[in-house]
């Protein structure tokens, strides 16, 4: 059975291939929401927080020994993840993850059930189930695959323009030059997203930058 602290590292080894920065961030496990007193809340024992490139992720253990207990400990998750969610600029919030480490023995049938409508209730935040197996890097790389740590173009030649910057942005930028933007508009509308994802601007300085943009385009 690996423990919390190892599983992080594994994350942060994936994200290292992945070329993202990791920052460990306590506030998105904080004890009480921003600004306000802690509560009687029941929160997870054993977490971790940090931002994984422009994701907000929490690393939790999940230990169910019952299907009650599986229901408290989730309901205790997504407690701290509205938590952490005031501690989180709004734009960033669609992003948050829920990572968890299933510690147990094996999955028997019905926790894989919970697991799975765990799983696909995104209502809170996207959540993700580690169910470590031997060999455990294999089981790592199953999981990882299934999350944004799963970034092929990092690890592949820039065979074509749409990988030379080695990142999604590139993609991006393919497709709206195929819808008609030139390349600097193109370039200019991905740099302005990103100044909003990266907290630099409001909504509607959003807005106004990418009419100025496109205006531009059609000069």
């Amino acid at each position: 059975m690996i423990k919390l602290t190892d599983f992080a590292e594994l994350l942060r080894e994936r994200a290292s291939t992945a070329k993202m920065d990791v920052r460990p961030d306590m506030s998105l496990v904080a004890d009480a929401f921003r600004g306000r007193e802690p509560s009687d809340v029941t929160l997870p024992s054993e977490k971790l927080g940090a931002w994984y490139g422009t994701y907000p992720v929490i690393v939790a253990s999940l230990a169910p020994s019952t299907t009650r207990s599986f229901e408290q400990q989730t309901k205790a998750m997504h407690a701290q993840v509205l938590i952490a969610r005031s501690y989180v600029p709004a734009q960033h919030i669609v992003d948050m993850h829920l990572f968890l480490l299933f510690q147990g023995d094996e999955v028997d049938d019905d926790q894989a059930a919970a697991i799975d409508i765990l799983e696909r209730d995104e209502a809170i935040c996207r959540k993700l189930v580690f169910v470590p197996s031997e060999p455990v890097p294999s089981s790592f790389d199953e999981f990882a695959g299934r999350t944004f740590l799963a970034r092929p173009w990092a690890e592949q030649k820039p065979a074509s323009k749409a990988f030379q910057l080695d990142q999604p942005a590139a993609l991006v930028r393919e497709i709206l030059e195929k819808q008609g933007l030139s390349d600097t508009s193109a370039e200019k509308w991905v740099s302005i997203v990103d100044s909003y994802r990266d907290g630099d601007m409001s909504p509607q300085d959003l807005v106004n930058a990418l009419v100025v943009a496109m205006e531009a385009n059609r000069e």
